[in-house]
């Protein structure tokens, strides 16, 4: 008996630890957070970026960067061009971890921000930024009627999806996409971030974008 009383201890703290694992992706039903850099090139050390690359000057760029540390639950795109006015980059966190190759450099999933700081000039840069949250819709709705039906041309046509422009907010979440069916309710956000390198939280940001969807949307209780 004690044996079994033990295994039983021992599996309900895996599956906690399973619990505690889920990433912020999973748990917050974000599918993506993308940011998009335009920083003039005089801000941006090209030289030492493709030294540690071994990108040639003026190609463009796509890789795939895999996680170093087995829990991490998402994987990052990093694509982007170099030229005389500016480096333009994208840092796209998706949802599930893919595993780094073996002997595989810097950066990583979870080091790209910290990694990109030394290269920049400044410690901190404002960054659009966009994410997309897919939910279901027993347990979320939108804050309006929708779907909602309207007239046109004599015929009734079904709204599913609308274009919102919202108010100033601390998120700093400038307009969002918005549209549902039976099973659904698709969110796609927009906003003008400032990102530090160094103090840079994935987390933190899926989180603060999440609360920002609740202006227009709401979780139901």
């Amino acid at each position: 008996m004690a044996v079994k009383r033990k295994t039983t201890i021992l599996r309900r703290k895996a599956k906690a630890d399973s619990a505690n694992r889920e990433s912020i992706f999973k748990r917050l039903n974000c599918a993506s957070i993308r940011f998009e850099f335009k920083l003039p090139a005089r801000s941006f050390n090209a030289k030492r970026f493709y030294s540690l690359t071994g990108i040639e000057p003026g190609n463009r760029w796509s890789a795939v960067l895999g996680r170093k540390q087995p829990m991490t639950g998402y994987h990052v795109h990093f694509s982007g061009s170099i030229d005389a006015k500016y480096a333009r980059m994208t840092v796209e966190y998706r949802d599930k971890g893919i595993n780094a190759r073996p002997k595989e450099p810097e950066p990583f999933s979870e080091s790209i921000m910290q990694w990109l700081g030394p290269l920049v000039a400044e410690p901190s840069v404002r960054v659009s930024t966009s994410a997309t949250f897919t939910r279901s819709t027993t347990a979320w709705r939108s804050r309006f009627n929708l779907p909602f039906k309207v007239t046109m041309a004599g015929e009734e046509v079904t709204i599913e999806g609308i274009a919102l422009k919202l108010p100033r907010n601390s998120y700093r979440a400038t307009s969002a996409f918005m549209a549902t069916n039976d099973e659904t309710l698709y969110v796609s956000l927009f906003a003008m971030r400032s990102i530090a390198f160094d103090k840079f939280n994935i987390d933190a940001e899926v989180s603060s974008l999440d609360e920002a969807t609740k202006i227009f949307s709401e979780p139901l209780r």
